[in-house]
C-alpha cells in the first residue's frame, strides 16, 4: 500500500473541533412535472433526511474514525439547533462547547434532490460576527479545555461568525502550549487570522483569493510556490493545498510535495474538504507524519466525492480506497464494505422493502471451512447478511500481539466476496454492540459455542422485536488452532 501506508487506530486521539456548526436537510424525490405557477420543476419529496454540516460534518468524521471529539461553536436555541445537538450527541460527541447567544438562529441548509441531482438549495443563516457574549462563552470553554487531554485542534471556518480573531488566537495558543497540531480549514479573502496554525487546508480558489488579497497572485508562478510565500509570512508550518482531480500539494517553507489524485467518479464535491480536514487532524493527532497524513486525507476526500450530499468520512471508506488503489486488489467489482454511517441507511432501505436482515460478527483472521459454513447458515435465517469484522487494532486487543495474521482490508475483501454476504463493516471496539444498535438488524446470530445470553446484542435486538440465533459450530477448527499448527510445523523444521 502506497509505500507501506496503512490506516492506524485513532481510538486514543482526543480532538477539539472549533467552528461553524450547521444543520443540513435533504428533501429527495422525483420530478414529474413543471409547476403551473412558474417554469420550475415540482419535486415530489418522498424522503427527508438531516445531517450535521459544516464543522459538524468534520466532528462526525473524526468520531467515525475513532477519535474522542469535543466541539465548540455557535448553535441557535431553535428546532434545527436541537436536532443538530441530537445528531452530534448520538454520534458520541461532547457538545458542551456549543453556545447560543443573542437569539442567533442555527445555520440551516435545505437541499432539494431528484435523480442524484441538486435542484435547489435554501439557506437560513446569520453570518454576522459572533457577539461579545458568545465569543466570551467560547473563550471561557476553551480555557477550561486547557486542563484536559487534547491531541489535536481542528478549526472549521465557514465564515458564519464563530471563528473570530480572538477565538483562533486562543486555539493557536493552546496548540503551542500543549505542543499539539492545530489544523485549519480556512475561508475568506484573508488568511491573516490563521497565523500560527500548524496546517491549513485551502482549495485552489480559496488560496487564489487569499493571494490576491495580499498582492502575491503572480503570473507565471505555480500556485504551490505562491502558497509557500504566504505560509512564510504568516508563520504557518504547512499547507495541504487541495486541487481536486490534480490531487493535494503538501507545502512547507522549504518546498512542496505533490500527491496525485486517483481516478474517481465524482457525484458531489460537497463535504470533500471536511473529509480531508478530519482525516488530516486525526492522523496528525495520532502522531502520523505530515506526508502520510496527507496521503490518508487524499483517500478520504476521494471516497467522499463518490457519494451524494454531505457525507462524513469513516474508516471503512478510507480502507476501501486504500484497498482499491494501493492494496490487495478487491475480489469484487462493487465493494460491499461500509462504515456504520453508510451502512445504516442501506439496511433501512432493505427493511423498507421487506428484507430480513441478519447480523453476525467475528475476527475471521484466517478464513476456514467453519467460517464459510456458518456464514451460509446465517444467510438462511433471512434475506440479507451483514458481517461485522473486528479491526486490526481490535483483534490485537482481543488476541494479543502477532494477531491478526491477515489485515482488516484483506479480511473484509475476502468475506465480502462470498455470495452469501451482502455487506461487511469494520468496527474498532471489542464488541459490535454500537454497530448493532445503529443498524438494528432483525436477527443477531453467532456460532453455536455461545449461549444466547453470551451473544453480544441479544438484549438490544429483542427490544425492537428481533431474534437471537445460535449457529452450528465446526468442532476442532479455528484460526488460532491453524496458526498454532503452522507455528508447530515451522518450529519442528
Amino acid at each position: 500500500m502506497d509505500g507501506g501506508l496503512s490506516l492506524p487506530s485513532f481510538d486514543d486521539v482526543s480532538a477539539l473541533v472549533v467552528g461553524d456548526f450547521m444543520l443540513d436537510k435533504y428533501f429527495s424525490g422525483q420530478v414529474e412535472r413543471v409547476s403551473p405557477e412558474a417554469p420550475v420543476p415540482v419535486v415530489n419529496a418522498s424522503t427527508e433526511e438531516f445531517r450535521a454540516g459544516g464543522a459538524g460534518n468534520v466532528a462526525v468524521g473524526l468520531r467515525n474514525l475513532g477519535c474522542d471529539v469535543t466541539v465548540a461553536g455557535l448553535v441557535g436555541k431553535d428546532t434545527p439547533g436541537e436536532r443538530l445537538n441530537t445528531l452530534l450527541e448520538e454520534s458520541g460527541i461532547d457538545t458542551g462547547g456549543l453556545v447560543s447567544p443573542d437569539g442567533r438562529p442555527t445555520t440551516l441548509k435545505i437541499r432539494l434532490i431528484s435523480d442524484q441531482q441538486h435542484i435547489a438549495r435554501i439557506d437560513r443563516e446569520d453570518d454576522s460576527k459572533c457577539s461579545v457574549d458568545g465569543e466570551s462563552d467560547i473563550l471561557s470553554f476553551l480555557d477550561s479545555e486547557l486542563g484536559s487531554r487534547v491531541d489535536v485542534i481542528v478549526v472549521s471556518d465557514y465564515l458564519k461568525g464563530a471563528v473570530t480573531e480572538r477565538i483562533f488566537e486562543k486555539c493557536a495558543k493552546i496548540s503551542k502550549r500543549l505542543d499539539i497540531p492545530c489544523v485549519v480549514d480556512p475561508k475568506g479573502e484573508s488568511f491573516e487570522k490563521y497565523a500560527g496554525a500548524t496546517v491549513i487546508t485551502p482549495n485552489r480558489l480559496e488560496l487564489k483569493n487569499a493571494l490576491q488579497h495580499v498582492g502575491k497572485d503572480k503570473e507565471g508562478a505555480h500556485l504551490a510556490e505562491r502558497g509557500q510565500e504566504l505560509i512564510r509570512d504568516l508563520n504557518i508550518e504547512k499547507m495541504a493545498l487541495t486541487c481536486g482531480d490534480e490531487g493535494i500539494y503538501l507545502i512547507d517553507k522549504e518546498g512542496c510535495h505533490h500527491e496525485p489524485a486517483k481516478p474517481q467518479e465524482v457525484y458531489d464535491v460537497s463535504g470533500a474538504g471536511d473529509a480531508v480536514t478530519a482525516t488530516l487532524g486525526a492522523a496528525l493527532g495520532a502522531g502520523v507524519s505530515h506526508l502520510d497524513s496527507v496521503r490518508l486525507a487524499k483517500y478520504a476526500g476521494g471516497g467522499v466525492v463518490e457519494k451524494m450530499g454531505t457525507v462524513p468520512v469513516d474508516r471503512g471508506l478510507i480502507e476501501r480506497q486504500l484497498t482499491r488503489f494501493d492494496g490487495v486488489p478487491s475480489l469484487i467489482e462493487e465493494s460491499s464494505v461500509y462504515g456504520s454511517t453508510e451502512l445504516a441507511p442501506i439496511v433501512e432501505d432493505w427493511k423498507d422493502v421487506g428484507e430480513k436482515v441478519v447480523f453476525t460478527n467475528g475476527c475471521f483472521d484466517i478464513i476456514h471451512v467453519g467460517h464459510v459454513s456458518y456464514l451460509y447458515e446465517a444467510k438462511n435465517l433471512g434475506s440479507k447478511l451483514v458481517v461485522a469484522l473486528n479491526s486490526d487494532e481490535s483483534v490485537r486487543h482481543l488476541k494479543g500481539d502477532g494477531r491478526p495474521v491477515v489485515s482488516e482490508s484483506e479480511r473484509a475483501s475476502i468475506i465480502a466476496s462470498l455470495e452469501c454476504v451482502d455487506a461487511v463493516s469494520i468496527f474498532g471496539e471489542d464488541t459490535p454492540l454500537s454497530l448493532i444498535e445503529t443498524i438494528k438488524p432483525d436477527v443477531v446470530a453467532k456460532g453455536g459455542d455461545y449461549d444466547e445470553d453470551e451473544i453480544v446484542g441479544h438484549r438490544a435486538v429483542k427490544k425492537w422485536g428481533g431474534e437471537v440465533a445460535s449457529l452450528s459450530y465446526v468442532e476442532g477448527i479455528s484460526s488460532s488452532k491453524i496458526i498454532e499448527q503452522l507455528q508447530g510445523k515451522h518450529e519442528s523444521k
